[in-house]
């Protein structure tokens, strides 16, 4: 879906319910909703990376390689493969 802001956001359908609910904000760029095959996780390519550099061509800053995925795990006894070790 499209947010007020025109931003790609994730909105996940409950066809039992019939109802939807959105899972992010739509303030970045979010797509691509992926489950993982046993349905433990929730993964997305978010446009949320802000990290930029001088460019090289002009006197602007760049911000080059915005996208990141997104892993959510989909219940609270799952830990995400993206956390960082422990």
């Amino acid at each position: 879906m499209i947010s007020r802001t025109g931003r790609a956001r994730v909105t996940l359908y409950d066809c039992e319910s019939g109802k939807s609910k959105q899972v992010t904000s739509g303030v970045y760029d979010d797509d691509l909703p992926t489950f993982d095959p046993d349905g433990r996780y929730l993964y997305y390519r978010s446009r949320r990376s802000f990290d930029p550099i001088y460019s090289d061509f002009d006197n602007t800053w760049v911000y080059a390689n915005g996208q990141v995925i997104v892993a959510v795990p989909l219940r609270k006894d799952i830990v995400s493969p993206l956390a960082p070790a422990q």
